[in-house]
């Protein structure tokens, strides 16, 4: 009820605010902001639960549970990850009536708007490497129960090789990121030539657009290659990699489909009608409630883990040799 009232207020303080200054206040422009503020408040409550949950998963002493420091990094990436999509609305929400008063006095992009951007790109970079860590943890924990050593064995532990060429990757995505930060906020203002400039962040950006592909596709076939290598048995109590290839993964890959899209109409060389308001509404819609469910679904995957079940995982695997 709280949130609701909170929502409701920001939405008529600035409604009241855009009003006041005369800037032309659509239904379009008002239904993109309250689902950007309600988008917040939700992910305000979501940032919460993953911090609950790594505050849940620090080992306590004499317990037999088996939260390791290792089991803990992929939810302080999805944290991270809930931390900069709630930073994200919030510029959004500051960066809609800047964007109204830009149509009125043609100004240049404010900063607000590369900051707006660099979060959501963060918040992607942390939700793909936190999933990766999810499959690289569950396929380690099935290969050291099913013993790694036997040449028997369905399972392997997780390449070293992968995981650096994952890592790699995904640094260079955040420094394409942070080039694309300096360049939009900073070279654009300071350069003789600001259309030049432009022209690189829009390269830049295709880069990253590139690499996050990349790294989709790369969640995508690490979860399906460790669930084909599933017994029929295993496969059906196999919750984590069920959760993230069946419904994480189908998400994400919407939401990559959805942003090529996006900038392959807005990039085209010919001259599109494009409505820019009900395009940033559907922005709204399908890139942030996708991130929504996927938040929700990978936070889902943390559970109290037990010896016990780590060992009847490895009597499971001696039974099937």
């Amino acid at each position: 009820m709280s949130i609701s009232l909170i929502c409701t207020l920001l939405v008529l303080s600035w409604a009241s605010c855009v009003n006041a200054a005369g800037l032309d206040l659509s239904p379009i422009d008002t239904t993109t902001f309250s689902l950007y503020v309600a988008l917040a408040a939700y992910t305000l409550f979501q940032t919460y639960r993953a911090f609950a949950i790594l505050l849940r998963l620090q080992p306590k002493a004499g317990s037999d549970s088996l939260p390791v420091p290792r089991d803990r990094v992929p939810y302080i990436k999805i944290f991270l990850a809930t931390l900069t999509c709630l930073i994200c609305y919030i510029l959004l929400t500051i960066w809609i009536p800047i964007d109204l008063s830009m149509h009125s006095v043609g100004a240049q992009y404010h900063n607000t708007f590369y900051a707006m951007m660099a979060t959501d790109q963060l918040s992607d970079i942390f939700i793909a490497s936190g999933l990766l860590h999810f499959i690289d943890n569950r396929r380690d924990d099935l290969g050291r129960a099913h013993g790694d050593a036997n040449p028997l064995t369905i399972y392997s532990m997780s390449s070293t090789k992968k995981r650096t060429l994952d890592t790699i990757m995904l640094y260079f995505m955040a420094m394409v990121i942070i080039a694309n930060v300096i360049v939009g906020a900073v070279l654009t203002r300071t350069v003789s030539d600001p259309d030049a400039a432009r022209a690189a962040y829009s390269s830049l950006y295709h880069v990253y657009l590139a690499l996050y592909t990349i790294a989709a596709i790369n969640v995508a076939l690490s979860a399906w290659f460790l669930w084909r290598s599933l017994p029929k048995t295993a496969a059906s109590t196999e919750r984590t990699t069920q959760i993230i290839l069946k419904r994480v993964v189908p998400l994400l890959i919407v939401r990559v489909l959805f942003k090529l899209s996006v900038d392959i109409v807005t990039s085209a060389p010919i001259s599109l009608n494009i409505n820019y308001d009900a395009l940033e509404l559907i922005e709204a819609i399908v890139e942030s409630l996708t991130y929504a469910v996927i938040i929700y679904s990978t936070l889902g995957l943390a559970r109290p883990i037990q010896w016990e079940e780590i060992k009847g995982e490895k009597s499971q695997g001696e039974d099937n040799i």
